[in-house]
């Protein structure tokens, strides 16, 4: 989390970097939409209520599928020599 120039001044922004990895077989992309309906229902509305202007933005850097097994595969074989 970061935002704000020191401890004493209400920041204009503030981010928070936040990341997970999912296990074979779940369905990723329902984390965003859980985290996006969180916003939009729980979180902006208190903000807004202070200060109308208020947003979130959400930017995903990057997806990755989940590393799968593969039995008998080369790395597989490099991590039992």
């Amino acid at each position: 989390m970061r935002g704000g120039t020191a401890i004493n001044i209400i920041a204009r922004q503030c981010s928070i970097d936040w990341e997970f990895r999912p296990i074979p077989g779940f369905d990723a992309p329902s984390i965003r939409r859980r985290f996006d309906s969180f916003i939009a229902e729980s979180i902006l509305p208190r903000m807004r209520a202070v200060a109308p202007e208020t947003d979130v933005v959400t930017v995903q850097d990057s997806a990755s599928p989940p590393l799968v097994p593969e039995a008998d595969s080369p790395a597989e074989a490099l991590v039992r020599c």
